[in-house]
């Protein structure tokens, strides 16, 4: 809720001089008194917010909360403004001024109920005008210790190739993330937003004279958000997520499952220079694009399925290259969104339209417990049931001590049909084996459950990984519980993911 009127921005393409807001909208506050407050849905101890100042302006911004004035909020311009032409300066006598959003964030020193309204407000010698994006509430735990018996990768060096639950944010003249060459790399869980000037958010290529790419390279679920820009250099976009085989072409296999490119500025998905010919997607979700779901500019081969496009500006494929350029692609269905096509000059985002073509929904693939809301009987300090459906295998759920049955619940949110469980603990070699004694039951309104697989004893062994998994008749279910009842290890219920596989 606005409580005093501010300036509406309306969309402004990557091409311009200030970057654009989420959603292509925001609020000025430019006088004493303007505020916009908001209305938690959820408990929250903290707020994150994106705003922009005029450059050489700093100062503050009055937080209120509840109604009563809690704390100045510090703003500053210092890391919000360039100039000039590629490479660009901070010197504003070069012109060309071009600004973008900040981020700041406190911690409220306490949690405040769902129903609190929270106000930012310019009160006297606050900085003016202030430009409010957006603002997130969060409940914000205290830091977890370090588990018991767990290895620290600090003390023997980080694991090489793997970059996971990062967020990267406003990087300028680069990617957000980008791998250049190298053997089975992964790249997962992260978040990256708003990259500026030259660049896209995930980035996948054989370039700089690196080592080719070989082994598997796994790109899953990440979350890019507003990336790819207008290369000032090719005057043409960036993508979210583009592969770039200009050394030499991409040969390795890359596996690309389970991602969101929301909002993009320009192209969803890019191909350019040599070929990529062993690329693989399932599950990518692209919601927004300013001109295309595909940009072609090299054919890849490999697979797509489950690849769902909505709110194209321009056309679903942006396509010179002829007929068969998408052929590679073998279809294993569940793609929609992007049937249309277009070839001519680069043109101009579109926001707010949809010309990919006609979309429809697949049904649920791969984990479905994978970030859904779950619950337990009880949890041993430090290790609360969410680690168990984090996506993090080092991260772990622990039940309360020497207090069996103890029962872990995941609410999967919708009705869906299932076929197995995987139950994992950490890989860690520290976790010696153990044999944990588990029931699987599951229910379609969270009151009334239905045994799955009746108690067992499943063995989690280190040198296979350990893993176990039960597998049963497909059947349409929402919730699903684990009731533990012994484990030979420790006096409790324990897993690092809880997975629920679609049938």
């Amino acid at each position: 809720m606005i409580a005093a009127a501010g300036l509406t921005i309306a969309a402004v393409p990557r091409a311009t001089r200030r970057s654009p807001p989420s959603g292509r909208k925001a609020v000025t506050l430019s006088g004493q008194g303007q505020s916009i407050e908001f209305t938690l849905t959820a408990p929250a101890n903290s707020i994150d917010f994106r705003y922009s100042v005029p450059d050489f302006a700093s100062g503050s911004i009055s937080l209120y909360v509840g109604g009563a004035h809690h704390r100045d909020i510090a703003l500053t311009s210092k890391w919000a403004w360039y100039y000039g032409s590629y490479p660009f300066t901070n010197n504003p006598g070069d012109g060309r001024a071009h600004h973008f959003y900040d981020e700041t964030r406190a911690l409220l020193g306490t949690s405040y109920p769902a129903g609190t309204k929270i106000r930012l407000q310019v009160d006297a010698g606050d900085v003016t005008p202030v430009t409010v994006d957006l603002a997130d509430f969060e409940q914000v735990g205290a830091a977890a210790p370090r588990p018991a018996n767990s290895v620290s990768v600090t003390d023997y060096g980080a694991t090489a190739g793997v970059f996971s639950f990062n967020t990267v944010l406003l990087p300028i003249l680069a990617n957000n993330i980008a791998v250049y060459g190298g053997h089975d790399n992964t790249v997962s869980d992260n978040v990256v937003a708003d990259n500026q000037d030259q660049g896209g958010g995930l980035h996948i290529a054989n370039r700089f004279g690196a080592v080719p790419l070989a082994g598997t390279t796994t790109v899953t679920r990440n979350t890019a958000i507003r990336t790819g820009v207008l290369d000032s250099n090719w005057q043409f976009g960036v993508g979210a997520l583009w592969f770039d085989g200009r050394d030499s072409a991409i040969t390795g296999r890359i596996d690309v499952t389970d991602n969101d490119l929301l909002d993009n500025n320009y192209e969803a998905i890019q191909f350019i220079d040599g070929a990529t010919t062993d690329v693989h997607f399932d599950g990518v979700r692209i919601t927004g694009a300013g001109t295309f779901a595909w940009q072609l500019q090299s054919k890849p081969s490999g697979s797509v399925k489950n690849v769902v496009a909505t709110g194209i500006g321009q056309a679903g494929v942006n396509n010179c290259l002829g007929p068969d350029a998408l052929g590679g692609l073998a279809d294993q269905g569940g793609n929609s969104g992007w049937t249309t096509t277009y070839c001519g000059s680069w043109p101009a985002p579109v926001y707010g339209s949809d010309n990919g073509g006609p979309t429809t929904t697949p049904p649920p693939s791969g984990n479905l417990a994978l970030h859904k809301t779950i619950s337990a009987s009880g949890a041993q300090g430090g290790f609360p049931p969410g680690n168990a459906v984090d996506g993090n295998p080092d991260s772990y759920w622990e039940s309360t001590n020497n207090a069996f049955p103890q029962t872990l619940t995941v609410d999967l949110g919708a009705p869906s049909s299932i076929t197995k469980v995987t139950l994992r603990l950490p890989p860690s070699p520290a976790w010696g084996t153990r044999t944990q004694t588990v029931t699987i039951a599951a229910s379609t309104d969270g009151g009334s459950y239905t045994t799955l697989v009746g108690p067992r004893g499943y063995p989690f062994d280190p040198a296979s990984g350990n893993t176990a998994s039960a597998s049963f008749a497909a059947t349409s279910q929402r919730f699903v519980r684990l009731t533990f009842t012994g484990n030979t290890g420790w006096p409790a219920g324990q897993v690092s993911e809880f997975e629920v596989a679609a049938a």
